[in-house]
């Protein structure tokens, strides 16, 4: 007897142990598991995940991932698709911020998707239920006539990228190290205290038809008076927009930080013009 009860006590831990190992190896997985896109519209998630800067083409929610949003407004006679693209993100707080746009896709056909370069407006608050409220009706317009709404689509200022249900990978095989290297180059130049800046994370953006490669790319560090995100911290975070030319070399003139998220479509617009970006 004294053996059966022994082996039910063991029977029983183990089955407790189990229970308590197989959420937190679900939640491990879960986490370590490449995103991929499950919503609709794959046309578009992959029109926007190719051009809107600084998107990771999911929204973080807690432990999980999910789908970002995307809402389509208009459709011309060409067949042009103006949509909304919106995902959740932290930026400089843990309060949630949203990061999107309202994007126009040229076209789609078996083999990917066609926009004009820079084929956005830029979103970044999600207070409002219609993103089209945060611009004037003369600003949605002026957009449109800008990737020629209603008319034939030119292919010669066409970009076109492949389908993806993920964030899109550059070919260049920009390495950690790399971007560590440009990024305590550019704090060294600028003036930028301490030698801590340190590569963090990046998400490839686009390419041009050169070859070259644009970046989303953070890191930690100090600034010029030495002081981080507060007196007592030696600790900053730093966001950049960074091109690598097809020969992997970037130039101070191919980084800028970008010291306001809302600012960051102007600033890569910029950037791309100092770069000799080749749509």
């Amino acid at each position: 007897m004294a053996k059966r009860a022994k082996t039910t006590i063991v029977i029983s831990i183990s089955a407790i142990f189990a229970g308590m190992i197989a959420p937190l190896v679900f939640v491990l997985v879960n986490l370590s598991a490449p995103y991929s896109y499950s919503g609709e519209y794959k046309d578009l998630y992959s029109t926007a995940v190719w051009n809107i800067f600084g998107v990771r083409g999911y929204y973080s929610g807690g432990e999980y991932y999910r789908d970002p949003s995307i809402e389509i407004y208009e459709k011309d006679s060409k067949g042009r698709v103006m949509f909304a693209y919106c995902e959740g993100q932290a930026f400089d707080s843990d309060e949630l911020q949203y990061l999107g746009g309202i994007v126009i896709m040229q076209s789609s056909d078996d083999d990917g998707v066609l926009s004009y370069d820079n084929c956005y407006l830029p979103i970044y608050d999600g207070k409002v239920n219609d993103f089209r409220a945060a611009y004037s009706e003369d600003a949605i317009n002026q957009f449109k006539m800008e990737n020629d709404w209603d008319l034939e689509i030119n292919e010669n200022l066409c970009l076109r990228h492949p389908y993806v249900n993920g964030r899109p990978n550059g070919e260049l095989n920009i390495k950690e190290k790399e971007f560590e290297s440009v990024i305590k180059t550019y704090v060294h130049n600028h003036g930028y205290k301490g030698d801590d800046a340190i590569y963090r994370y990046s998400y490839f953006s686009q390419n041009d038809k050169n070859g070259k490669e644009l970046y989303y790319v953070s890191g930690w560090g100090r600034d010029v008076e030495g002081q981080g995100v507060s007196p007592d911290s030696v600790s900053k975070r730093y966001r950049f927009a960074i091109i690598f030319n097809e020969d992997k070399s970037c130039p101070d003139t191919n980084i800028v930080e970008i010291t306001d998220i809302k600012e960051s479509f102007n600033v890569v617009k910029e950037l791309k013009t100092a770069a000799n970006w080749n749509i």
